[in-house]
């Protein structure tokens, strides 16, 4: 059950307020093209700039470092790029570096993958998800109006 005078989902526009109209903000609005330009050149920059950062630490780190090492400040610096850009999606960038450490041998697979499946990462994967649920669901609303109404 919602309340009454509180907007659905479908009422409320992404990062307008809640007493905001659904048509203040459309989609072609929210991003001008100056903007659209800089997402777009910093998304090229990016995808040149990972291989640079990548080969650059091979080569700087080549000598210093054991062999593990050198690979795995590479993959570091080409994963950071990646990061700063936002080329990929944040997720993608995060398992590309996974999966560059195994290619390049920097660990096994079974060392490498073990963080993944950590029962702090399922801790948080759960909570996220009731998070999510008492959102839909407006218990989030509820439970803070509940704690507000408590004579403190």
């Amino acid at each position: 059950m919602t309340e009454p005078d509180a907007p659905s989902a479908a009422e409320v526009t992404p990062g307008a307020g809640a007493d905001a109209p659904a048509e203040a903000i459309s989609p072609a609005e929210a991003v001008s093209p100056a903007e659209a330009a800089f997402e777009r050149w910093r998304r090229i920059v990016g995808a040149a700039a990972a291989p640079a950062a990548f080969f650059l630490t091979l080569w700087l780190t080549h000598g210093r470092l054991t062999p593990e090492g050198v690979r795995l400040s590479a993959v570091l610096a080409a994963v950071c790029v990646l990061w700063v850009t936002e080329t990929l999606p944040l997720p993608v960038t995060a398992l590309l570096g996974a999966l560059l450490c195994i290619v390049l041998g920097v660990a096994p697979a079974k060392t490498v993958l073990a963080y993944f499946a950590d029962p702090i990462v399922f801790l948080f994967i759960g909570s996220f998800m009731l998070a999510r649920a008492m959102m839909l669901h407006g218990l989030d609303r509820r439970i803070a109006l509940g704690v507000l109404r408590w004579g403190w």
